[in-house]
């Protein structure tokens, strides 16, 4: 059991894997984006996503030393729009110019691998869990309360993500980071629904983890928080061994996130 459960799950076998948090601008309160996933004992990984739910705390306040999550008081959701194939799980972010929370979401059902598609909601719905008025941007340049026909803006298989405003760069970043490759990437736009970010190379995956007959690498995500110049991305992605999971406890430095300060120039 982690610090967060579902309280309403349609499986009692579910749990979650956190992707993502947003601390509300209004409210107050901390958005955190979750998978939710299920077991599934001897086909494929072993487990499947079956949707995205948000949890939601209303007073995250660290009142004396040493205390953590565990003491939080939260509420959970399942966004009712989520499912196997649609899955907010690339990042929550705030834009003050229009007010609204945008959430970034994979969808599986575009391409060979699925694509980045945005979605939006008021402060005021997220927090009452009204997914009635989450917005999603189409092909026609226009937000619909249908998540069809949805505008593809980066594509990839990217399975977890982040997504901030960069002061410095005046820009929105993405970071993306594919189990099937060794670099993550870097996209970016002024505009949250621009329908093509710019993308590059922002840092290749050096030896041991790039032995990719032994192991995988996902999960890229920013950490602005630890900037400390100007110019500076920090980012960090996850390792994992492709044999058995006893591998995981013969050698501990293979499973645990790697940090990297990145200077744009």
């Amino acid at each position: 059991m982690g610090f967060f459960s579902p309280q309403s799950p349609s499986d009692p076998k579910e749990f979650y894997w956190i992707v993502a948090g947003l601390l509300l601008p209004s409210s107050g309160s901390l958005a955190i984006l979750a998978q939710v996933i299920v077991s599934t004992p001897g086909t494929g990984a072993g487990f499947e996503q079956i949707g995205s739910d948000l949890i939601l705390v209303q007073s995250p306040t660290l009142t004396g030393a040493g205390e953590g999550p565990l003491p939080w008081k939260y509420n959970t959701s399942r966004i009712t729009q989520s499912n196997a194939k649609l899955a907010m799980n690339l990042g929550i972010t705030y834009n003050k110019e229009d007010g609204y929370i945008y959430i970034f979401c994979h969808d599986g059902t575009q391409g060979l691998f699925g694509t980045t598609i945005v979605s939006r909601i008021m402060e005021k719905d997220l927090i009452s869990f009204n997914w009635a008025a989450l917005l999603f941007w189409t092909n026609e340049n226009a937000w619909s309360t249908s998540p069809n026909n949805m505008k593809s803006i980066i594509p990839g298989p990217w399975s977890e993500g982040t997504v901030f405003w960069h002061p410095t760069l005046r820009v929105w970043y993405f970071l993306g980071l594919n189990i099937f490759s060794l670099d993550i990437e870097l996209a970016y736009s002024p505009s949250l629904t621009e329908s093509t970010w710019s993308t590059q190379t922002i840092y290749t995956i050096p030896a041991p983890f790039s032995n990719s007959s032994r192991y995988y690498n996902y999960a890229a995500k920013a950490h602005p928080e630890y900037e400390q110049g100007p110019n500076e991305i920090v980012l960090t992605y996850n390792t994992n061994a492709k044999g058995p999971l006893q591998d995981l406890f013969n050698d501990m430095a293979i499973y645990h996130p790697h940090f990297v300060r990145a200077t744009l120039k």
